[in-house]
This record gives C-alpha cells, sequence and structure tokens, in this order.
C-alpha cells in the first residue's frame, strides 16, 4: 500500500490517497488514472499531473517503468491550469480595454489637437477612423476573453468526466487481464499434470522392471552360491578334517610344552628350595661347628679398624661388635674411627677411638634442613641442593675440609696399620678407595635389609620421592639409584680431580648387583628370625648375623654406676618408678625431632594420658621434659598433674635392661630399637619419622606384634593411645611378640659375626684366597672403565647394565620386554596424533564427560594418555604409562595454564621421556658431594 500525497493548488491543502498498485508496483500511468479517478474534487486531469519521487526523482511522465513502494509525491496540475487560464484570460480582457481606454484618450485628444489646429476633414474623417477600429478591436478582445474562458470551462468539464471513462477502460483491461491469466494458469497446471502423471507412469514402469531384474540376478546368484558351497562343502570336509586335526595336535603340543615348562618350573623350584635348604643347613652346621684351633687363634696380630658414622642407633650395634673383637682370646686391636660424640661414648667402654669428621649427626639432624628432613618425612631434604643456604655455617664446616678428612682417616689407618676394615655405608667413602689402594680387605655392614636390591624392599633413597608405576618392578628403582650414584661419581671425576681414587660407575654397580663376586662378605646385622633373606637376594657372599646388641647383664651393671650411655645417674630412680605400680609404657624417639621439643613433649604425654597408662619417656636428642608442657589453660594443668603422677623422664635408656620390665614400647622404628622392643617380647608401636621406618612399620604390623601409625608429624596422640591401650589389652600382640621374642633370642649376632670374620682371615685372608680375588677384581674394574671411556658412546653402559640384570632376575627382563612392546604402541600412537602427556603436576580424571561427574582420580606428571574420544575441550582418555587411574575424562587446558599437551611424533614423545627422567634426577638427588 503506498500513500500518495496530492496538492490540487497552493491555495488547496494537500489530499493523501492509498493506493494498492497490482503486484506491488504501479506505473506512471496507472497512478495517474488511480488519482484522477479517487480526486473528489473532479478537477484532476491525467496530462496535468507532475510526478516528484523520492524513491526515483529521474523518472519522468511518460516513463513506463514501475515504481518501487515509498512515499510518491504527486502535484496535480488540472487545478492549477484552469485557474492559470482564468488568470490569463482576465489579465488579457483587463490588458485589450486598458489598451482600448488609452488608444480611444489618445484618439481624443488627437481629435482635438487636430480641430484645435484647424486640420482638415481629411484628419477628422482618420481619425474618427481610428476611433471605430480601437472600439472594435476593444469588442474583439473582449469577445476573445470570454470564448477563451467559455473554451477553458468546456476542457474541464470534458476533462472532469476522463477519470470515470479511464476507470471503466482500466476494470475492463484488469478483468480482461484476470480471465486471460486465470485461462493460462488453468492451461499450464493441466499440462503440468499431465507430464507429472507421464512421468510417474514411466518411472514406475521402470522401477517394476529393475526389480524384476534385480530379483531374476539375486535368484541366479542364490543357486550358484548354493552350488558353491555344495561344491565347497564336499571339497572342505577333507581340508575341515586335515585342520581340525592338525588344531588338534598344536594344542596338545601346546599343551605338553606347558605342562612340561610348568613342571620344569616346579621342579627347579624345587631344586632352588632343596639347594637352600642344604645351604641353611650348612650354615647352620657351620655356625654349631666349632673353630678349629688355627680358627679360634685367627685374631692374633690382626688391627681391626671400625669406620662408622650416623645416630646412637648406628652406633651401638658396633659398640657391642667392639666389645666382641676386645673379648677375643688372643685379642685384637681394635680402633672406631667415628665423630667426637661418637667417640667420646665409646671412650666410656675402653675402646679406642680417633675423630673421622668435624660434624656429627646429632649436629647435621638438628640443623633447620635436618628438623625439615623429619618433620615432612624425607631424608633427601638433608642433601637437596635447592635448599642450600638455610645452614651455611654447617655446611661451610662440612664442605671445606672433607677431602682433608679422607687424607686425615687414611694416615690414621696407615698409622694404626689396619690388617681390617670394617664398615657402613655412610663412611664408604673413606674405607673402599682404602682398601683399593691398600689392598686390605673391606667388609660392608648393613643394620638393615634396605642395601641389598631386591624386589621386595624400596631402598632408602626413594622412600616417598618417586612414586612407582603400575606393574613396575621394585627393582627398576634399585636400577634408578644405581643411576644416580654413578651420575654421583661423574659429577665428582670432573668438580674434584685432585682425588686420586674414587667410586666409579662400574664399582658402584658390583656394590649393588655382584655381591657374589666382591672378594668379601656382607654382614648384616639384624635379626634373621625378624626379618629373613628375601628369595632374590644373592646366595653367597651375604650373611645375616643376627642383631649385634650389648646383653642385659652389660646394660644393667653400667647403668647401675651411672654411664652417660646408660641412664646417666637414674638408674636408682628408674627402679623406683618401675616398682611403684604396673609395667609402663615406654616411649621413646631417639636421635629424631619434628617441629619442636615442646611439641614431641605434649605428644608423648598427651597419648600416656589418652591411653590412662603409666610410662617412661626418652628424652633423646630432642630434649623431651616435663617443663616443656604447656602451662596455661585447663589442659595443661590436666597434662601436668597426669605427667607428675604417671611419667618419667629418662635422659638415656638401657634398652636390653628396661623393656622386659615394660608393657610396650613406641618408638619411631629405627632398627635398632625395633629389635630391642621385640626381642623383649613386648608389642610396638611405630610412629614413622623417614627413610627405612616405614617399611619397619609396616612389617611390625603385619607381623601382628604391633601397630604403625601415621608419620611422627602427622600422627596424633589419641592415634597413639589407642595403639598403646591395644597393645596392652589385646593378649594377642604380646604372644605373637614372645613367640618372636623366643626365635630371636636364638641368635647371637657378635658371636656368630666373629667366626665369620676369623673364618675369612683364616680361610680367605691368610691363604692369599683374598689377594688373588681382590686383583682380579680391580683388574676387571679398570678394564670396563678403559672400555667405556674408549667407546666414546657414554661413561657407563646402562644398556649392558640392563642385559645384566634381565639375566640375574627374571622379573627384570620380562619387564624390559613388555615395556619394549609398549613402546611401539606409544610411537604408533604418536604418529597417528592420539597420544598425550599430562604437562601440569598433576590432571584431574572424571568418570564421564560431565564436570559434575565423579572423580576417577589423578594422572600424575608425566602421564602418556591414549585419546580414545574427544568433544571440544574434553578428552576420554587410557593411561598408557605413568601413575593414575585406568582413564578418565580429562581437560585439555584451564584459563591460563595447559594441562596435557598432545605428543604428535616419535621425536616428541623420546623428547618428553627424556624430560621424565631428567625431571627424576632433579627431585631426588643421594647428596654424594655431602656425603
Amino acid at each position: 500500500m503506498a500513500e500518495i500525497v496530492v496538492q490540487l493548488a497552493p491555495e488547496v491543502p494537500e489530499l493523501t490517497v492509498s493506493l494498492q498498485p497490482p503486484e506491488g508496483h504501479a506505473s506512471v500511468r496507472w497512478v495517474k488514472e488511480e488519482l484522477c479517478r479517487q480526486d473528489p474534487t473532479g478537477a484532476a486531469a491525467p496530462e496535468s499531473f507532475c510526478l516528484c519521487s523520492a524513491a526515483a526523482p529521474e523518472l519522468a511522465l511518460e516513463d513506463a517503468a514501475q515504481l518501487t513502494v515509498g512515499v510518491v509525491l504527486l502535484l496535480l496540475d488540472g487545478e492549477a491550469a484552469r485557474s492559470a487560464n482564468e488568470a490569463r484570460c482576465r489579465a488579457a480582457h483587463e490588458e485589450a480595454e486598458c489598451w482600448a481606454r488609452e488608444e480611444a484618450g489618445r484618439e481624443a485628444a488627437e481629435a482635438e489637437c487636430w480641430a484645435a489646429g484647424e486640420e482638415t476633414e481629411c484628419e477628422a474623417a482618420g481619425a474618427q477612423h481610428w476611433a471605430d477600429e480601437a472600439e472594435w478591436e476593444a469588442a474583439e478582445a473582449e469577445r476573445w476573453v470570454w470564448e477563451e474562458a467559455e473554451w477553458g470551462a468546456a476542457d474541464a468539464a470534458r476533462w472532469a468526466d476522463e477519470p470515470a471513462h479511464w476507470a471503466r477502460e482500466e476494470a475492463d483491461r484488469q478483468a480482461a487481464e484476470a480471465e486471460r491469466w486465470a485461462r493460462e494458469e488453468a492451461e499450464r497446471e493441466a499440462a503440468e499434470a499431465e507430464r507429472w502423471s507421464r512421468e510417474q507412469a514411466e518411472r514406475e514402469a521402470a522401477e517394476a522392471a529393475r526389480s524384476a531384474r534385480e530379483e531374476a540376478e539375486r535368484r541366479t546368484n542364490e543357486e550358484e552360491e548354493a552350488q558353491r558351497r555344495a561344491r565347497e562343502e564336499k571339497a572342505g570336509w577333507e581340508a575341515e578334517r586335515l585342520a581340525r586335526e592338525q588344531a588338534e595336535r598344536e594344542a596338545a603340543d601346546a599343551a605338553r610344552r606347558a605342562r612340561e615348562e610348568a613342571e620344569r618350573r616346579a621342579k627347579e623350584k624345587e631344586e632352588e628350595a632343596q639347594r637352600r635348604a642344604r645351604e641353611e643347613e650348612a650354615r647352620r652346621k657351620a655356625r654349631k661347628q666349632p673353630l678349629s684351633e688355627a680358627e679360634k687363634r685367627a685374631m692374633d696380630g690382626q688391627r681391626i679398624a671400625i669406620i662408622m658414622h650416623g645416630t646412637r642407633g648406628d652406633l651401638q650395634p658396633f659398640l657391642s661388635l667392639a666389645l666382641g673383637l676386645l673379648a677375643c682370646k688372643p685379642r685384637p686391636a681394635v680402633k672406631v674411627f667415628s665423630d667426637e660424640d661418637h667417640c667420646n661414648s665409646l671412650r666410656q667402654f675402653g675402646i679406642d677411638c680417633a675423630r673421622s669428621t668435624d660434624t656429627s649427626s646429632q649436629q647435621f639432624l638438628q640443623t633447620r634442613k635436618g628438623i625439615r628432613a623429619m618433620t615432612e618425612g624425607d631424608l633427601q631434604i638433608c642433601f637437596d641442593e635447592s635448599c642450600d643456604g638455610e645452614d651455611d655455617e654447617y655446611w661451610e664446616r662440612q664442605d671445606g675440609p672433607q677431602i682433608d678428612w679422607v687424607k686425615e682417616v687414611h694416615g690414621g689407618l696407615d698409622r694404626f696399620g689396619a690388617t681390617l676394615l670394617i664398615y657402613n655405608d655412610l663412611t664408604r667413602g673413606y674405607a673402599r678407595p682404602y682398601s683399593m689402594t691398600r689392598d686390605v680387605p673391606a667388609i660392608r655392614v648393613l643394620l638393615q635389609p634396605h642395601g641389598i636390591p631386591s624386589n621386595e624392599i624400596v631402598p632408602l633413597e626413594v622412600q616417598r620421592r618417586v612414586v612407582r608405576e603400575p606393574d613396575t618392578p621394585v627393582l627398576r628403582l634399585w636400577m634408578m639409584v644405581v643411576q644416580w650414584s654413578a651420575e654421583g661419581c661423574l659429577t665428582d671425576e670432573h668438580s674434584q680431580p685432585e682425588v686420586p681414587i674414587r667410586e666409579t660407575p662400574e664399582s658402584i654397580y658390583d656394590m649393588y648387583f655382584r655381591i657374589e663376586d666382591a672378594p668379601e662378605p656382607v654382614l648384616c646385622a639384624y635379626s634373621e628370625a625378624l626379618w629373613p633373606a628375601p628369595a632374590d637376594w644373592p646366595q653367597r657372599n651375604v650373611e645375616i648375623t643376627g642383631a649385634w646388641k650389648v646383653s642385659r647383664e652389660e646394660q644393667g651393671e653400667r647403668a647401675s654406676k651411672g654411664t652417660s650411655f646408660f641412664n646417666e645417674g637414674q638408674h636408682q630412680r628408674c627402679t623406683e618408678f618401675l616398682r611403684a605400680g604396673r609395667p609402663p609404657a615406654y616411649i621413646g624417639w631417639g636421635s629424631m625431632m619434628v617441629h619442636s621439643p615442646e611439641y614431641m613433649t605434649k605428644l608423648a604425654v598427651s597419648a600416656l594420658c589418652a591411653a590412662g597408662q603409666r610410662g617412661i619417656v626418652l628424652a633423646g636428642w630432642a630434649g623431651l621434659s616435663p617443663s616443656l608442657l604447656p602451662t596455661l589453660g585447663d589442659e595443661a594443668r590436666r597434662l601436668r598433674e597426669y605427667c607428675a603422677k604417671n611419667v618419667l623422664f629418662l635422659k638415656a635408656a638401657p634398652h636390653e635392661w628396661l623393656f622386659p620390665q615394660c608393657a610396650c614400647a613406641v618408638h619411631h622404628g629405627g632398627i635398632g630399637t625395633t629389635q630391642a622392643s621385640l626381642g623383649a617380647g613386648l608389642p610396638t608401636v611405630v610412629t614413622p619419622v623417614f627413610c627405612d621406618q616405614y617399611d619397619i612399620g609396616e612389617h611390625v604390623q603385619k607381623m601382628e606384634v604391633g601397630f604403625a601409625t601415621d608419620q611422627l608429624a602427622k600422627t596424633s596422640a589419641e592415634e597413639i593411645g589407642r595403639a598403646i591401650r591395644a597393645c596392652c589389652e589385646d593378649g594377642r600382640y604380646r604372644a605373637n611378640a614372645k613367640r618372636l621374642a623366643a626365635l630371636m633370642d636364638q641368635e647371637d649376632g657378635v658371636t656368630r659375626t666373629l667366626d665369620i670374620l676369623k673364618r675369612f682371615v683364616t680361610g680367605e685372608w691368610r691363604t692369599g684366597e683374598w689377594k688373588r680375588r681382590h686383583m682380579d677384581y680391580k683388574a676387571s674394574l679398570r678394564a670396563r672403565r678403559r672400555e667405556v671411556q674408549h667407546a666414546g658412546a657414554g661413561l657407563f653402559k646402562t644398556a649392558a647394565w640392563t642385559v645384566d640384570l634381565g639375566k640375574r632376575y627374571p622379573v627384570m627382563a620380562e619387564y624390559w620386554a613388555s615395556q619394549d612392546r609398549l613402546f611401539k604402541e606409544l610411537e604408533q600412537l604418536a604418529r597417528e596424533q592420539k597420544l598425550w602427556y599430562v604437562k601440569a603436576p598433576s590432571c584431574l580424571a572424571r568418570t564421564e564427560k560431565t564436570f559434575s561427574a565423579a572423580e576417577a582420580g589423578r594422572f600424575l606428571e608425566f602421564a602418556l594418555l591414549q585419546e580414545l574420544q574427544r568433544e571440544g575441550s574434553r578428552l576420554q582418555v587410557r593411561r598408557r604409562k605413568g601413575v593414575g587411574p585406568v582413564g578418565g575424562w580429562v581437560s585439555i587446558a584451564v584459563p591460563g595454564k595447559e594441562i596435557v599437551a598432545k605428543i604428535d611424533s616419535v621425536e616428541r614423545l623420546w623428547a618428553v621421556m627424556d624430560l621424565c627422567n631428567k625431571r627424576r634426577f632433579e627431585t631426588v638427588r643421594l647428596g654424594r658431594r655431602r656425603q
């Protein structure tokens, strides 16, 4: 619908007319005719319109183009023309009258002039003529004006009737057009219907023909297939029979091979068990067999040097060994090299000592690093170079003269004239170089089973920091320890070139994995009843001697004399406390300290209060004391009152004398204290701090002779109190501890060790057999070192170690084979770009793709994930390597942080694995520079 603005005359208001053009458009002619039809004045005529359009200003009156819908302004000029004609007539009439009057006046004036001038009659007649002519012209002008007016009126009347005529013609035209359009549309639809019917009939006929043809072909094919199957079935009966017989033969062969393999393995296992039984029986007989006269006098002339560092728990076994050596007849010369504090304690027993370092383990553990390591349960913090600067004064004393101390100890050994060295792992850097340069036997001593590789024992160096991947043997962690130690050797070789003799990667590997080939035995100074040898340990050169301990009688006698090592003058008070009531619970953490002495004092007293037990608390290196209990509040008052009535604090405790008089023992799980408590038949509560103490606590709980709590800094008084109460009230734990104590009581570790040493001196050292094996071993080390250095492919050959481990441990051979298969699959996934790795420290996985789904677990850093499907920023993955759940849905990234990254090539895969290994080496350091 278009709105047309019509202005009939300047003095007439505008008229708005609504038009509905046919098919949305209007021709100029149609618009003008329609306006004439709707003009209420009847004065409009088509020819009198002037077109103006904002949409098409260039459009002329005679154009036949279509007008678009919009506001179109048409100026209606019919009435204006009529008004103009009338104005022109009036103007012409007025002009004629004016001209006639002027001409008549002029002529009259001329006539008067002629009359006054006495003109001739001719001139008067001429004037009259001109007057008559003027009158005629005036009459003619007046007639013309009225005729013109009549003509205009006639034209206006004619144009007024014209719109009706146009409307009738337009209606007739539209009716004819509509009739024509309807007739053409009907004809077109009829033709279209006929064409569609014809095409549909043709299609149906073609489809029917195709279906018939396909049905015929299908039947033909079915007949041919039936015939072929019949022929194949007839011809394949024999082949099937032969295949069935072949499969039965193969199955029978496989079953026979499996049965033979099982029988072979069972036989080998039985033979191994029998061999072990024979060896164990031989060892028992050897232990019971009295020494020969030569062996009894083996210590004659021997000069035995003991080199040890460590805590009070490390010192006491070597104290008992030194006392046992000094009790031999004939008596050897014995000298102990240790720190100043240990030397002072040993001198109380009449043992010759010399310093081997200017720092002690007590000083070391009481540094900020040491306390943080014990509080966090990670010994490696003490050797973490990233923490340097916390205890600079201590490390300056330790690092500066360390090389000089090695030379000092070697000089002291030379002056002593040592013929045999006995050392623990903390003094390996002193003993092994001396043995290699002076050709003196050096016997390694282990106080716990964590120094010999086994698939059943986690090494001390990775107790907490390395999370083992599923299906990864524990021996893989031992291999990592050897690699880290070898790296430390090579670092020392470059940073300390002035040291002439040092460990090499080959000697480190031999010390762990070739113990049976070593010239000297390894002595395990702990109870075999408590911790039997694992099945995969070396079959020779390892001797579990039993615990080295000072006898109960010896401890009681020395405690009564008030030595600082046992009771420090509190023996009488301790005796009176024991007699004053029921057997107490013992709580002692020895050299350990977490948080602060105040924290540990409150923890001990609160645990006894929670258990409702009397107790004896060992002060230890932390210096626990009742004066450290809190003083403010009702709880502090209650603890102090309970402590005053029920708790005794001791500076030192003779375990062998004290423990049989107690109800249970609570301690950190050191191997020495554990053997003392269980050897006395005491149910034991282990509150581990770090290192082997975690395993010992689990072992105690597994044997049902006590409990293991959370790490000491994380456990609570309530947890310890519940364990104390269970140990005291449940007779099962005491009965199990008593049975274990009876077995341990049959062991005499010091006597067994002395017999081993005497037989070694007699059978190996004095015969020259040790010297021969020792020189062969040195030559082998030199040859292997030259071979590796000459190869130029690396300073130590881990590939050769891998092969050797596969031969020694079947579980490692299976592991290496599975890793080969796994990495082939990972390489293929990388090529297919279906492999991802966890780039963040961890990655949360959910069971479903929605964020509200349950958590499946967390993938740790560098876990390799196979992409199963992807929806936007979410991935469904399956763990192929690393630590985490089996699978789940993970997010690729969060705002500002990438969680997982794609591995799009084999080179990228190996780069990620190299980075993973480097990160592990950075995370766990053995701290060889400070050992």
